[in-house]
């Protein structure tokens, strides 16, 4: 790994890195999911789009109504929202 340090990155490999937004289909968000409620504290539970429901951050300082689509994105054990 420490070969690869270094290297440049070209248009194809950049295609095949997880996340980010391309001309094929691929979105940046891990799962869909709609606010349920408000818990406080920039946290939030969500309903995800197969049923699912998991509690998420949301890092701007404006409540995000129910009912409000959102992507979200899996980050270090938990999961970070955005408003779509």
């Amino acid at each position: 790994m420490t070969d690869n340090k270094n290297m440049k990155l070209d248009d194809e490999l950049m295609m095949q890195a997880s996340g980010g937004v391309t001309g094929d289909g691929v979105t940046r968000f891990d799962a869909e999911g709609t606010v349920v409620k408000y818990l406080g504290d920039q946290l939030y539970q969500v309903c995800l789009s197969d049923g699912g429901e998991v509690t998420a951050t949301f890092n701007e300082r404006h409540i995000v109504a129910e009912g409000t689509k959102v992507g979200l994105i899996a980050m270090m054990g938990g999961w970070r929202m955005e408003e779509m």
